[in-house]
């Protein structure tokens, strides 16, 4: 018959109440990003980050001139969407039709409709976080009726008039 041991004399380890750590400890976050060859501070590959602010912009027409029913809205249209390096924010640019009042009314309206237009977007592009929405006039509404005369000018190659 085998002498009895006990178990701590076979694992003398076993009685620690500190077990040793096998598991390498977690790299920090930025040197785990920086290690796999990703740079953490960069944010999305910039061919991902303008074809997406492709698809958000012409995904934010569709939905705010179809399907807003906000009697403000009159005809607008998106003309860029600049998306931050991460990807987390988008600054959208509309140029609204009209006088400056009804620009203003109608850049509340969109703003305010801004839950709905985020939902709508998030049913139609898979994306794992949608970026957060801030709407801005693209030109200034006493800019907006100069800009056609100013384009001729330049056009012409006249200088500027006094």
């Amino acid at each position: 018959m085998s002498p009895r041991v006990s178990f701590s004399s076979r694992y003398p380890m076993a009685s620690l109440s500190v077990r040793p750590r096998l598991v390498p400890p977690r790299l920090p976050q930025r040197a785990h990003a920086a290690s796999r060859g990703s740079s953490y501070d960069e944010g999305m590959d910039p061919r991902r980050s303008e074809r997406l602010a492709e698809s958000l912009r012409s995904e934010l027409e569709e939905i705010i001139n179809y399907e807003l029913e906000d009697p403000r809205i009159s005809s607008v249209a998106v003309t860029d969407v600049i998306l931050s390096p991460d990807g987390r924010k988008a600054h959208v640019r509309l140029a609204v039709s009209g006088e400056a009042a009804e620009q203003t009314s109608c850049l509340r309206a969109v703003e305010a409709a801004k839950g709905f237009i985020r939902h709508r977007i998030g049913e139609r592009i898979e994306l794992y976080r949608l970026p957060d929405l801030h709407f801005d006039s693209d030109l200034p509404p006493g800019l907006r009726e100069k800009a056609p005369a100013l384009l001729r000018r330049i056009k012409r190659g006249r200088p500027r008039e006094e």
